[in-house]
């Protein structure tokens, strides 16, 4: 007898549970998030890679190995841009998305731009041999702003 009892209990708190979940539906901006929230840990490790490679500039007579690394953040923020251009062309109007998605996509628009500043900053600070790799790096950076900026004014042109 005892167990049917535990086992009334457990069935009764089983259907408690769903019937507290009833007509909650997950967002369907989550997904959104996530990878928004990816495109931010990306935007932040180039950052931190950037800085490293500014603080200990290469020797003039061999910085193949500072191009390669910055070679690297480009074609990193190439495809970080290509993740938020995937974001926002899955999202409806700007107007339609909560303002978490907007946040988050003010948050990647601005890790852009200090990596973008960064870049630009560092050019007087690397031998000559790594300024073209250098504002390759900012001009990735740049286009990750312009993605956001166009979504967020609604596709407009500029």
């Amino acid at each position: 007898m005892e167990r049917k009892a535990w086992l009334g209990v457990l069935v009764g708190l089983l259907a408690l549970g769903g019937l507290a979940t009833a007509g909650v539906e997950p967002s369907p901006f989550k997904g959104a998030l996530g990878k928004l929230g990816a495109v931010l840990n990306g935007l932040d490790s180039v950052d931190r890679r950037l800085e490293a490679v500014l603080g200990h500039p290469p020797d003039p007579c061999h910085p193949e190995g500072t191009v390669g690394r910055l070679n690297a953040m480009a074609n990193e923020l190439g495809v970080l841009n290509g993740r938020v251009e995937a974001v926002t062309g899955a999202l409806p109007a700007p107007a339609e998305v909560p303002l978490a998605v907007i946040e988050a996509l003010l948050a990647v628009r601005e890790a852009a731009a200090g990596v973008a500043d960064q870049a630009g900053e560092g050019m007087g600070e690397l031998p000559d041999s790594c300024r073209d790799a250098l504002a390759a790096v900012e001009a990735a950076a740049q286009r990750i702003i312009g993605t956001v900026n166009a979504y967020l004014r609604g596709g407009l042109p500029n």
